[in-house]
């Protein structure tokens, strides 16, 4: 990887790190122990399905797909955190639509870090994707970045390739 797409995966980095930290008051870090080729397990207990992905398209000089997927408790607990309320009050409505909100707080932020760079873009309205297991398919060499945050019981998989 060279120096341009490490400033890109830092950008990313850094907005999922300030924007939980602000939102939610959870300090995410990088799983370093992800691999996609263990599957693209949302906890890393393998225990709950991915059920739900925030998604955003990133247009700039190469258009882009970003997403953030989760289970369904690690979203209750995040978008809990985000709104005030409680976990067991959300509809599914609060729910789908906070992750929406997630992805498009991450993404601007990381637009934000990006403003001067080759990797600026623009963004479109987020919205959300659903479904128990569901995934969405792309090329391999599309792929640009791939990590799984965490903090205590909680995480989610952060995707970034190019359509």
């Amino acid at each position: 990887m060279n120096e341009h797409e490490q400033a890109y995966h830092r950008a990313f980095s850094i907005s999922v790190s300030e924007v939980m930290s602000t939102m939610t008051g959870f300090e995410m870090e990088e799983d370093d122990s992800y691999s996609e080729s263990k599957g693209d397990s949302c906890d890393s207990s393998n225990k709950e399905p991915c059920e739900i992905s925030g998604a955003m398209v990133l247009f700039g000089d190469k258009n882009s797909i970003a997403t953030a997927t989760m289970t369904r408790t690690t979203a209750s607990v995040l978008v809990s955190y985000m709104t005030g309320i409680p976990y067991y009050e959300l509809t599914d409505e609060d729910l789908f639509d906070g992750v929406a909100e997630m992805m498009n707080l991450i993404a601007g932020r990381a637009k934000a870090l990006l403003r001067d760079t080759e990797f600026y873009f623009e963004i479109s309205p987020p919205f959300t994707i659903v479904g128990i297991n569901h995934y969405i398919v792309h090329k391999k060499q599309a792929s640009l970045i791939r990590k799984r945050f965490t903090s205590n019981d909680i995480s989610f998989i952060l995707k970034v390739f190019n359509t």
